[in-house]
This record gives C-alpha cells, sequence and structure tokens, in this order.
C-alpha cells in the first residue's frame, strides 16, 4: 500500500505499523498508548500515585503490567506491589491475600476473627479480560478489601463484566 500510495487503515494495535509511511493509518490505539492514558488519568484526575499490579503471567500481562508501570513512573507515581498469576486460575485468593498482606484466610461470613486488610496502595491495575477481572473483584469483597480503585484496559470493556461479577 505503501509504494502504490494506496491509503490503508489497519486495525492492527502493533506499535510503529504508521512508521512505514504516509499512507498506513491504524485506527486503534496501542498498548502504550493505552497505558499512557490509564496512568494519567489515575495520576492527574483520580489523583493516585501508589498502585499495585496483578496481572496473568502471560505476554499480554507482562506487557501490559510493564507498560502501566513505565507510564506510572514517568508521571512520579510508584507500583507498591506487583503479583502474577496463572492465566488458568479461578481462585486468586493467593495473590490477594499477598498483595493485601492478609495473614489469614479467613473472609466475610466466618466464625474465625478476621485479620483486616493492609492497603498500601490507592488502586489496582489488572490487565486481563472482563472474565477474570469478575471472578477477581467478588474475591476482594470477600477478603474485605474495599476503597480500592480498580483499573483495567479494553479488555474490561463488555457488559458482562457487570452481569458476572453482579454487585
Amino acid at each position: 500500500a505503501q509504494e502504490l500510495e494506496i491509503p490503508l487503515i489497519t486495525f492492527s494495535q502493533t506499535s510503529g505499523i504508521t512508521d512505514v509511511g504516509g499512507y498506513i493509518f491504524r485506527n486503534s490505539i496501542t498498548p502504550n498508548m493505552q497505558a499512557k492514558t490509564l496512568a494519567e488519568y489515575a495520576v492527574y484526575d483520580l489523583g493516585i500515585s501508589r498502585f499495585a499490579v496483578l496481572y496473568p503471567e502471560t505476554a499480554y500481562g507482562r506487557s501490559r503490567a510493564a507498560s502501566f508501570k513505565a507510564e506510572v513512573e514517568k508521571l512520579g507515581g510508584e507500583i507498591a506491589k506487583a503479583e502474577n498469576y496463572s492465566a488458568k486460575t479461578k481462585d486468586f485468593s493467593g495473590n490477594i491475600r499477598s498483595i493485601f498482606s492478609i495473614k489469614n484466610d479467613v473472609g466475610r461470613g466466618n466464625d474465625e476473627e478476621f485479620i483486616a486488610p493492609t492497603v498500601d496502595f490507592e488502586a489496582l491495575f489488572i490487565p486481563d479480560y472482563y472474565d477474570k477481572a469478575s471472578l477477581i473483584a467478588p474475591q476482594l469483597a470477600f477478603y474485605n478489601v474495599s476503597g480500592t480503585q480498580l483499573l483495567g484496559g479494553n479488555g474490561w470493556d463488555s457488559q458482562k463484566l457487570i452481569d458476572m461479577g453482579d454487585r
């Protein structure tokens, strides 16, 4: 398309694709653009400076977590904690207990004494899709985690997140 001077509009998220030449256009945001926009929104609009990241141990998860970390640090913010999980997991209790320094495995509704979570950051970034976010959010509620802003990328853009996660 560039050689023949035919305009090409691509939906590719690949960084640098428009560097091919003046006839190549992208109608999609790259992961780095998304990380930059999300970090700026969190820092500038929400006033958040300390973050945690809970990401899948996949190329997608690692790259999104790294991009977000780089953008947060450029803005003077900090990633206080980061945890990864297997892409196939449905039980995030170990990750949640680790991130929030919960020493026991007792949640709301149990008879044992509950040790409240330690929250030393303001937002939790989960660079995964709606299906995982809808599993993580209720588990956070189970461990009495509240007041922490949840952040995600375009993988969360689905009504199914609301439907699956309920309240």
